[in-house]
């Protein structure tokens, strides 16, 4: 063994350029708000020869982050946000996207409820969330160069994460201070999903690349009523072709897991695009040409587990009296005087991871037939070289094949707004109705005709038992007078009550002459008891 070169070949690299994809998440109302964080998600990027990938992310031409997905916060304006990314040969692809960050507007609720705060007041507070998102798998690559064709498979993913949060929310109110308390919450968590087997076909002389999306099949039924037709030696495949609900959860815990396993082994691929369409792409057209020729089966392994996990929380905010801007409810109580009031309102984030482990394969077997001769030789020299067998898997024995995550943030139905109750009852004028009493006692008093002295006597003891009434109170009523005489008593009342003694006093002079002027009366014989002695009888 010499070190003398023995060829000289000349041949040629081609490097595919890599394909930006990213996903922002985070709105409101399809709106990004002040205060509240904004993801950014780059991980569906992906590299026709599964080159590594660098990521850049540039915020008005200052580069924000070179991490594949990450969160930030902004102040409210417009910004315009470049996504590049990178692979190892220096290849790029670039994507440009604006986007604008508003206020929080307290606007925008389907409720205004206006509560007055007694002692203990209820109100019932609902949160629907609804976090969508899309995950893709880079394709693995086949090359068959003897027909000009590479074939890879990928894996396209959507999803939709509805969470329900509803609450009683408990206002207590005591010494100008308000507390908030969340009881008898409950959680239902919704997780729809739709996975798509993504076949690429791409031309070797051209590198164009041509993606054929089809519903992922599988051996077993993933959601009810899921579709299913038979397939080469499959009785029953079922294909997932809709947005489907494939778990929903109730309880009061807002992180929850959902695993799903989708499995077949060794389905004719040929087979299962001729059940499901009616049209094949162009850049398939070879292998079924091939076919007309030689025997050959595409033959595709899937073995995956699909993890979702979803974590939601509750952020509640106020606006506090004289202010105008929404801030996180502080811990402890909340200052609320009788002349003012605070608005009360929630909103709910709701964070969707996916992870997808496992592998799935594609292989390409050729089997040359006996009666094969070298007609074949217009497509390749050696019509024997064309047997044998081709695979490409997707696999990472290490962690999932595939990632995404995405954040989502919904308003309650409602904002409260809350005041003191002011309404005070105005006590009685219990003053006046005691003078009316004692004048009009005092006028019937004068119009009445004293018959006889036993009337007289009891006449006037009636009139001293209600002097004495009405100069005698209880301590409640003494409390009142005392209260609402140290708030209005004035010249007046001094002049009403002399009055009042002046009249009962000239009313016993009267009763006084009227007995001096008047003869007494002869006994009366009927009142006499019956044991009385009458003199002239004898005993």
């Amino acid at each position: 063994m010499t070190n003398q070169l023995l060829s000289v070949s000349t041949f040629e690299v081609t490097n595919l350029l890599p394909v930006a994809k990213m996903q922002i998440s985070g709105d409101i109302g399809g709106s990004f708000k002040q205060g509240l964080p904004v993801v950014f998600d780059g991980t569906t990027s992906w590299d026709g020869d599964n080159d590594v990938l660098s990521y850049s992310w540039i915020l008005d031409g200052v580069e924000l982050s070179t991490e594949p997905m990450f969160e930030a916060e902004f102040m409210e304006g417009d910004y315009l946000l470049e996504f590049e990314v990178e692979d190892e040969f220096g290849a790029q692809s670039r994507l440009i996207q604006a986007f604008s960050v508003d206020s929080v507007s307290l606007d925008g609720f389907n409720q205004d409820v206006n509560i007055t705060v007694l002692d203990e007041t209820v109100a019932t507070i609902t949160t629907v969330n609804v976090n969508t998102q899309e995950t893709s798998i880079a394709p693995s690559w086949t090359d068959f160069e003897f027909i000009s064709t590479g074939i890879g498979i990928g894996i396209n993913v959507e999803s939709r994460i509805t969470q329900t949060t509803q609450y009683d929310l408990v206002l207590i109110y005591s010494d100008n201070q308000m507390s908030f308390e969340k009881v008898n919450q409950t959680i239902t968590t919704e997780t729809a999903l739709k996975m798509n087997l993504a076949v690429f076909i791409r031309d070797l002389g051209t590198n164009n690349v041509t993606i054929y999306d089809m519903p992922m099949p599988s051996e077993g039924q993933i959601y009810e009523g899921q579709s299913w037709f038979p397939v080469g030696l499959f009785d029953r495949v079922y294909y997932w072709g809709e947005l489907a609900v494939i778990d929903t959860t109730t309880g009061t815990d807002s992180t929850n897991t959902v695993s799903v396993d989708v499995e077949i082994p060794a389905l004719d691929l040929m087979d299962y695009i001729t059940s499901i369409a009616s049209n094949i792409p162009g850049s398939q057209v070879p292998l079924l040409v091939l076919g007309i020729a030689i025997d050959y089966n595409l033959y595709i392994d899937i073995d995956l587990q699909v993890d979702v996990h979803n974590n939601g929380e509750i952020v509640e905010m106020v606006v506090q009296t004289g202010a105008s801007t929404p801030e996180i409810l502080p811990s402890t109580p909340v200052d609320l005087q009788p002349d003012g009031s605070i608005q009360y309102f929630s909103y709910s984030d709701t964070e969707s991871s996916i992870e997808i482990f496992g592998s799935i394969g594609l292989r390409l077997r050729i089997a040359q037939p006996a009666w094969l001769t070298t007609g074949l030789g217009f497509i390749v020299e050696d019509p024997m070289f064309l047997e044998g067998e081709w695979e490409a898997k997707l696999v990472n024995s290490t962690g999932p094949i595939g990632t995404s995550s995405s954040m989502a943030y919904s308003l309650s139905d409602q904002i409260l707004t809350i005041a003191v109750n002011q309404t005070v009852e105005e006590p009685p004028e219990e003053n006046e109705t005691e003078n009316n009493t004692e004048e009009n006692n005092s006028s019937l008093t004068n119009e009445t005709t004293v018959e006889s002295p036993l009337d007289d006597a009891t006449e006037n003891q009636t009139n001293e038992t209600q002097d004495t009434q009405d100069d005698t109170e209880t301590p409640s009523e003494q409390t009142d007078d005392a209260d609402t005489s140290s708030e209005a008593f004035d010249l007046l009342d001094y002049a009403l009550y002399g009055g009042i003694v002046a009249a009962v006093l000239l009313l016993f002079m009267v009763f006084g002459l009227l007995r001096r002027k008047k003869p007494p009366k002869s006994p009366q014989q009927t009142n006499q008891p019956s044991w009385e002695f009458n003199p002239g009888n004898s005993w």
